[in-house]
């Protein structure tokens, strides 16, 4: 058997009103008074697990991905897994661990310069959308949330659970738009830092992950 039969693919497909979710980089767009437009989403996927009759089976090391919809490459990736084992389901942090949020800035995935660093104090963002719409009473029209914490009661990692349908291949989407419908564009059009808030909108991000119909 192939080595590659013994890996299970994982792409992750964050989408908004109805398609795959598109940067666009154009600036000058006229909006329409309900429009909504996404120009940033990136978060972070880690301790990745497979578990079968409740027993967890396999556990990534360094288990750490920077999903970005503006880098299409980072939206998939392959999982080594046991030969001739079907697994029930696949959890996953959507965030960092607090240990590695408390150890600095790092490399790879974790690099600073990939823009989901905070500070030393503060640590990793785990959860970033950002866009621009008419109803946001802000400099120009945007909306932030950067989410992240990883202290006492407002720890903003989020645990998911999912089904898995196939040993060798799952899709997980990213509904943008359940999220853009849930959270308060009006009055909290920014969370910036770690919090009540932050905790909040985590909760919300962690019900946007979803198997692929």
């Amino acid at each position: 058997m192939a080595q590659d039969d013994w890996q299970m693919q994982i792409a992750f497909d964050p989408l908004y009103q109805g398609a795959t979710l598109v940067i666009d980089d154009e600036v000058d767009i006229e909006l329409d008074s309900t429009d909504v437009i996404v120009d940033m989403f990136r978060c972070y996927i880690s301790n990745i697990e497979l578990i079968k009759n409740d027993l967890v089976l396999v556990q990534e090391k360094d288990s750490y991905h920077l999903l970005d919809a503006e880098e299409i490459e980072t939206l998939s990736f392959t999982l080594d897994v046991e030969e001739g084992v079907t697994y029930d389901s696949i959890r996953f942090m959507i965030g960092v661990d607090s240990l590695t949020s408390v150890s600095g800035a790092m490399g790879g995935d974790l690099d600073p310069t990939k823009g989901m660093f905070w500070t030393w104090n503060t640590g990793y963002i785990f959860f970033k959308v950002e866009g621009i719409s008419p109803i946001c009473d802000t400099r120009k029209n945007r909306f932030v949330y950067h989410l992240g914490g990883y202290e006492s009661q407002y720890a903003a990692q989020q645990w998911v659970t999912l089904p898995i349908m196939s040993n060798s291949e799952m899709k997980i989407t990213i509904d943008i738009d359940e999220y853009i419908e849930k959270v308060d564009l009006i009055d909290m059009p920014n969370v910036m830092s770690p919090g009540k808030e932050a905790y909040k909108y985590a909760k919300i991000a962690s019900s946007i992950f979803k198997i692929s119909e």
